[in-house]
């Protein structure tokens, strides 16, 4: 019969038997130099054992493991003691145990991945063995022993540091549960998503995004994801989850009924349970229509290319609210095409919808006028929808839009008139100003209506005109914390009866724009011109603290004597003509924290590293908004 002993016994009788054999070995060393490096490696045995004991018995995959490696250690002391007679047997058998101890420190090491103590609920203690574990948890995948992971008690501890969270945090962060591993995650869509759910609201004093950035910084400072630094930037728009912390997510999510998964942990196409539903790889065909009798709430698509949405089904889905048809990568290389437009004229059954993304989707042309009957939508995602060539006239009706977004839509001319009437505007990019050819377009000083508007993205397209006025209102844009310009190629042509007050967008731009005095953020891309513009100044832009300048003509940024930039984040971009020393590039932007220079030829003298950035140490504080 095969007695089990208790492992604590065995750690005890083994910790003994070391102390003697530790002794007795000390005995056969020649000098106190030797006796010292002893003396230092059975102490380092002794402080290995005594934890593998503390650890491995709360842990029941692996007690046959240890017990085992104990055993055999335990029989390598007793010979030590009983059999080696000389300084040569006594060696072979302690260079065995070291071994064995070895193999037990590097399970041990695993198994402690995430031990977190419930009075720590920052995991401070506890990032730097996850960082060495990711190259890990691949292989043991592969061998099925996270499996087990899940029914010991280090899964158990990591789940402390969830229920610790406060309600919102928890129904935020199982959001993240739907995700492949190492995926990096955008905040935009996760944010708009947290939107449109009504997990995250507006306060009186921060916006909705406002808030869900801080739900991102919180989330990162507990270490649940872990924020994505690139080329050194203060300035983090993506976020990683380790997968341990990942499978702890989708273990909750599983159990809350959050999100359907199968048995690896992946989210489910269909929805018999939760209220959510995905679009998942792989599957055996690429139409999708949800067998369940619950209605979804939300439908995202986590990395199905090709979509064929069946018109009459998604009629009938009346309770979304979020529908993230679009990508949520931000990478080109994740495209996605739909079979047909035609599911799109069941948009006006969703009147529930608030947050609606068709982002990266394309052979969409057009949307319909019907769209307009979406009158709780907050957010539509358009970015990147490469063949859309016009929105409808009545996206005006949509009084509760908040964020539109058409940027990438290179096909656009203009925009709609009345968008001045969309009065919950805070975030409007891809806004397109005419040329002479458009039928009644959006005027940019439509937008000065828009009091709430605090980001804009406006393209000065080919053969664009602009009035005076146009230009001139933009320093009534109170709100306006963030412009972006971005010029393209200018097409002269004859002027006609209409357009005998218009000029060309490209010299009006450079000549009569005035900025708005709150601005935080300006992004000038291709400016078309040599010469720095008379609103490019530190005095016309006394708030602003990121000033990125991407391609285009211009020369310099040198301001007068008097003059110095408060600009923290400098980002100069395939600038091959701009001329500019060190040493008066510090004089003009004294509180500079963070520079990059990428591909600007003459700027040599710049003291940046292989990778074109600069780095200040001084302890600047700086908003790191990114949306």
């Amino acid at each position: 019969m095969v007695i089990k002993r208790n492992l604590i016994d065995v750690v005890t009788n083994m910790l003994d038997k070391l102390a003697k054999a530790k002794t007795k070995r000390l005995e056969l060393a020649g000098s106190s130099n030797m006796q010292v490096q002893l003396h230092e490696q059975f102490e380092k045995i002794e402080k290995e054992l005594r934890d593998a004991g503390e650890v491995f018995p709360r842990v029941k995959n692996w007690e046959k493991f240890v017990t085992d490696k104990f055993d055999s250690i335990e029989q390598d002391l007793e010979d030590m003691l009983d059999e080696c007679k000389d300084l040569k047997e006594f060696e072979a058998k302690f260079q065995s145990i070291l071994k064995k101890v070895e193999k037990i420190t590097t399970v041990n090491s695993e198994i402690q991945l995430h031990s977190i103590p419930s009075g720590n609920p920052d995991l401070s203690q506890t990032r730097q063995s996850m960082s060495n574990a990711k190259n890990v948890s691949a292989d043991w995948q592969r061998l099925r022993i996270e499996e087990s992971i899940l029914e010991n008690t280090v899964m158990a501890n990591l789940q402390v540091s969830y229920d610790i969270l406060e309600p919102q945090l928890k129904l935020c962060l199982l959001c993240f549960s739907i995700f492949p591993d190492n995926s990096e995650i955008k905040k935009r869509p996760v944010i708009y998503w947290w939107i449109g759910e009504g997990i995250v609201t507006h306060t009186k004093d921060k916006t909705a995004e406002e808030v869900g950035e801080g739900i991102f910084t919180e989330l990162a400072e507990k270490g649940m994801i872990e924020p994505v630094y690139k080329n050194k930037s203060p300035m983090v728009t993506s976020y990683l989850m380790h997968p341990w912390i990942r499978l702890m997510v989708v273990s909750v999510a599983k159990k809350a009924r959050f999100f359907d998964f199968d048995d690896a942990g992946k989210p489910m196409a269909d929805c018999p349970i939760s209220r959510r539903a995905c679009l998942v790889l792989p599957t055996d065909n690429t139409h999708f229509q949800l067998s369940g009798e619950r209605q979804p709430i939300t439908l995202f698509n986590v990395n199905q290319e090709y979509l064929h949405v069946n018109l009459g089904w998604f009629s009938k889905q009346k309770k979304l609210v979020v529908l993230q048809l679009g990508r949520w990568q931000n990478s080109d290389l994740h495209h996605i095409e739909v079979d047909s437009a035609e599911f799109l004229k069941g948009l006006e059954e969703q009147i529930q919808l608030k947050y609606l993304s068709l982002c990266g989707i394309s052979r969409i042309t057009e949307l319909p006028d019907s769209i307009a009957k979406l009158t709780n939508l907050k957010i539509l995602d358009l970015r990147a929808c490469h063949n859309l060539e016009e929105l409808p006239s009545t996206i005006k009706a949509m009084k509760k839009l908040s964020h539109l977004d058409v940027s990438e839509c290179y096909l656009l001319e203009n925009m709609p008139k009345g968008l001045g009437l969309l009065s919950n505007l805070e975030v409007l990019k891809g806004f397109v100003i005419g040329n002479s050819r458009s039928k009644d377009p959006c005027q940019l000083k439509e937008l000065a209506e828009l009091k709430k508007l605090r980001k804009l993205n406006i393209i000065v397209g080919n053969d664009a005109v602009v009035g005076e006025e146009d230009l001139n209102q933009l320093q009534q844009f109170e709100s306006l914390r963030v412009l972006t310009i971005r010029w393209g190629r200018v097409v002269h042509s004859a002027p006609t009866e209409n357009t005998k007050l218009m000029i060309r967008a490209a010299t009006m731009t450079m000549e009569s724009l005035s900025m708005p005095q709150n601005l935080e953020k300006l992004d000038l891309q291709c400016f078309p011109d040599n010469v720095s513009p008379k609103w490019l100044t530190p005095s016309n832009l006394k708030n602003l603290e990121r000033l990125y300048i991407k391609g285009g003509k211009l020369h310099s940024l040198q301001c007068e004597d008097n003059e110095a930039w408060n600009v923290k984040i400098l980002r100069l971009k395939f600038l091959k003509y701009m001329e500019m020393n060190w040493s008066v590039m510090q004089k003009a932007f004294p509180h500079l924290v963070y520079l990059e220079k990428i591909k600007c030829d003459n700027l040599e003298s710049f003291k940046c590293d292989k990778n074109g950035v600069w780095m200040n140490d001084k302890d600047e504080k700086i908003c790191t908004n990114t949306l």
